[in-house]
């Protein structure tokens, strides 16, 4: 990006992609995969592979958390839910108190923990477990609980 020579084009793709990469650390599904002898031996691509009923997948839930409209009033009215919601207040706490905010390692590391609090939960384990003590090989799509997850309504 610092070559001047290069086309607008090339700069405008470099900065793009740059935005993507901050977008994917933030992600916490991006963060983990869960892997278990017989439903997921290879892992379960970043919960792609866990179907829920709420959406097409973890991951997807995830992929619209802010929502399906990009309008700014809603995405603001999102993030003042979100940030509202006890499971993310240490985020939001830590995220506005410390001077390393724009730290990469550490949205890798916030979202790592949010994965392993969040998208791998009590809840989605007990589903993975169960399956593989039955020897099935996938999941069927099940309801996460309204009490944990009601932000995904």
């Amino acid at each position: 990006m610092g070559d001047r020579g290069r086309p607008a084009c090339e700069h405008a793709l470099a900065i793009s992609w740059l935005a993507h990469l901050v977008g994917d650390a933030h992600q916490p599904s991006h963060a983990g995969s869960q892997y278990a002898e017989v439903v997921f031996p290879e892992g379960d691509r970043g919960a792609n592979s866990i179907p829920t009923i709420q959406g097409k997948n973890r991951h997807a839930l995830w992929d619209r958390l802010l929502g399906s409209d990009f309008d700014a009033g809603d995405v603001k009215r999102r993030i003042r839910e979100l940030t509202a919601n006890p499971e993310f207040k240490q985020f939001t706490e830590d995220a506005t108190s410390t001077p390393d905010t724009l730290n990469p390692e550490r949205w890798l590391s916030e979202s790592r923990l949010l994965s392993a609090r969040s998208v791998y939960a009590r809840e989605v384990l007990r589903v993975i477990w169960n399956a593989q003590q039955s020897g099935l090989t996938q999941l069927d799509p099940f309801s996460l609980l309204n009490e944990l997850y009601g932000w995904f309504d």
